[in-house]
């Protein structure tokens, strides 16, 4: 006898707001996201939910969630992202991935973070800025991409959901030694996860990625 699994991802530019998902399951053909993230109703919309139940028997703590293969240098991804607090005090990490390069909000920090493949040592590429976010509220991330030169040239920037956005990016950098491919996904730590309690909760909607104009 013998197994098969067959993985259907889209092209871009994709536009998934998650609705059509079946609720209480991952979304199918992404990676990263078995047993810690479903789909689930908020706010009048079904969307992505990053679980934050007890670390134990479940390693929910961190994530990782890829919305397909890896894509060429040059394009960029954007989703709205809503945190909660956890306890009242615990604040979660919460961002998104585009070709290798993270955007991440630092809860506890209070701190935005522009880097390339955080889990590198720390001598690696990173950029940090102060920004202390509202948690408990819809936010619109976005992170661009773009070969320049032999460089890359990454930025990116956050607004509340529903406003303007702004002209200008919150917060760029350069690449001498750029990745050239990589998978548009989405990140998240849930702080004050522990064996006993539950952390941090992030939740997205209305993901968009698509080749730079």
């Amino acid at each position: 006898t013998a197994n098969a699994r067959v993985r259907i991802c889209p092209v871009l530019p994709i536009n998934e707001d998650f609705e059509k998902m079946k609720p209480d399951a991952p979304p199918p053909g992404w990676s990263g996201v078995m047993g810690k993230t479903a789909i689930v109703d908020r706010d009048g919309s079904k969307c992505f939910k990053k679980l934050s139940t007890k670390a134990k028997p479940s390693p929910t703590f961190k994530m990782r969630a890829f919305a397909g293969p890896p894509l060429p240098i040059g394009y960029t991804v954007e989703v709205d992202i809503h945190g909660t607090l956890a306890r009242k005090r615990f604040k979660p990490d919460m961002g998104l991935i585009n070709c290798r390069y993270e955007l991440i909000v630092l809860g506890q920090a209070r701190e935005l973070e522009l880097a390339r493949w955080r889990d590198e040592p720390t001598h690696a590429l990173r950029k940090r800025i102060p920004y202390d976010m509202k948690f408990d509220a819809w936010y619109r991330f976005k992170l661009r991409v773009e070969k320049s030169g032999d460089a890359a040239k990454v930025r990116g920037k956050i607004w509340p959901r529903g406003g303007a956005e702004p002209a200008e990016w919150t917060i760029e950098l350069d690449d001498p030694c750029p990745n050239n491919e990589g998978s548009p996904g989405l990140f998240a730590i849930s702080n004050g996860t522990t064996d006993k309690s539950d952390g941090a909760e992030v939740f997205y909607d209305n993901l968009k990625v698509y080749a730079n104009e």
